[in-house]
């Protein structure tokens, strides 16, 4: 899935880190 938006890919990362 390819996201336009940077802001979404950057909250993606963020969530990533929370899970980890």
């Amino acid at each position: 899935m390819i996201i336009p938006h940077q802001r979404l890919k950057m909250q993606v990362v963020l969530v990533t880190f929370s899970e980890n």
